[in-house]
């Protein structure tokens, strides 16, 4: 008796299949290469934009259950190029900022645009931007550092502060702009070649609640 297994005939792949498979895979793969510098430039503006909420969150939390003020300070990388912060905690005992958090690099391609004029954005209220934020922070009084770097409050870094409650150390609502590129100066270096910023991701800081918001272009 022939018992003939009906599942092992196997139909295969016929030539034309074959090279209809290999030319979609080589085409996605020529797509993947020359879109790559673009891929890689978003994802670093995205995960700039959670570092820079997930410090700012870190350090409201932190005021308002250790119910200190808290800082996040955001450290210049050359010029007006802002891609390091940390989170530090002021000690009303003994008057000292502490660490609450490691400095942090924002990725590759990704920095904090301090230059912009929040008058001319789609802001309701004209938020501040981080110089006019820093200048309601008074500097501590011990040095800080960067590993074993000395860094002047001021002109390395610049701070926001959040009070006991939570809400924002500043006279207004904080305006920030993740950017992808670099200032040399007052000339934008963005990814690609463009003098403006054209992908970015912007956060405001209410100033009674001290919590963000997150807006992409073309959002008010």
């Amino acid at each position: 008796m022939n018992f003939r297994n009906q599942n092992s005939h196997q139909q295969a792949f016929s030539l034309i299949e074959l090279l209809v498979v290999v030319a979609v895979l080589s085409l996605l793969g020529v797509f993947t290469v020359i879109n790559a510098p673009a891929l890689l430039s978003t994802g670093g503006l995205r995960s700039g934009s959670q570092l820079v909420s997930d410090s700012l969150a870190l350090a409201r939390n932190l005021a308002i259950t250790k119910n200190w003020a808290t800082f996040v300070l955001i450290r210049s990388s050359g010029d007006q190029s802002w891609q390091r912060l940390a989170v530090f905690a002021l000690d009303p005992d003994s008057g000292q900022w502490k660490v609450a958090s490691q400095w942090k690099s924002l990725s590759s391609g990704a920095s904090i645009d301090q230059t912009y004029d929040p008058s001319t954005e789609p802001w309701s209220n004209s938020p501040i931007d981080i110089a006019e934020a820093h200048a309601a922070v008074t500097p501590p009084s011990q040095a800080i550092k960067d590993g074993n770097q000395n860094l002047a409050f001021g002109t390395d870094y610049l701070c926001i502060g959040f009070l006991p409650s939570g809400a924002l150390l500043a006279d207004k609502a904080l305006a920030l702009r993740i950017v992808r590129g670099i200032r040399t100066g007052n000339t934008f270096n963005a990814v690609g070649g463009n003098t403006t910023p054209t992908d970015w991701v912007k956060l405001i800081i209410e100033k009674n609640t001290g919590r963000s918001k997150e807006l992409r272009p073309n959002q008010s």
